[in-house]
């Protein structure tokens, strides 16, 4: 097993802060045998943020928030086989899944658990990213209707 050095983590379901331990870090993703010396890594920095989906005025010129929190993680390079491994492991062969990720909010300045519901890039998405080495760079994984996760 490997140190978890991000601190990003992925579960499927909606899990509580507890239960999303280290085990579940995007280092410790299995490795696969298309790229070997390709191993998983944390999303990139832009994934950083955690915004509200909108932000509606009211009437009194005040702000609310309105419909969760959206974060989208950018993964710098995914192999093919990477991206089948996503898709059939987490999006369970859909399109969208609830799960649960540990984030990093950089407008808060700290790690936040959520539970989300997860949305497999479409088709043109994936058709316009650049391909690099045989895999495509800067592959998104977008989380919409967060919400912080229980604590136990």
């Amino acid at each position: 097993m490997t140190f978890n050095l991000s601190g990003y983590r992925i579960g499927t379901g909606t899990l509580t802060v507890a239960v999303l331990d280290d085990s579940y870090a995007i280092e410790l993703l299995t490795n696969q045998s298309d790229r070997k010396q390709a191993r998983w890594t944390r999303p990139d920095s832009r994934s950083d943020i955690v915004q509200p989906a909108a932000i509606e005025q009211g009437l009194d010129g005040s702000l609310a928030d309105y419909g969760g929190d959206v974060v989208v993680w950018t993964f710098p390079w995914l192999s093919p086989l990477m991206m089948d491994y996503l898709y059939e492991n987490y999006f369970d062969s859909n399109r969208s899944a609830l799960m649960t990720i540990r984030t990093y909010d950089r407008i808060r300045a700290e790690w936040r658990v959520l539970n989300c519901t997860a949305q497999w890039p479409a088709p043109d998405v994936i058709g316009g990213l650049v391909n690099i080495g045989r895999g495509l760079q800067d592959f998104p994984v977008r989380f919409i209707l967060c919400q912080d996760a229980a604590e136990s």
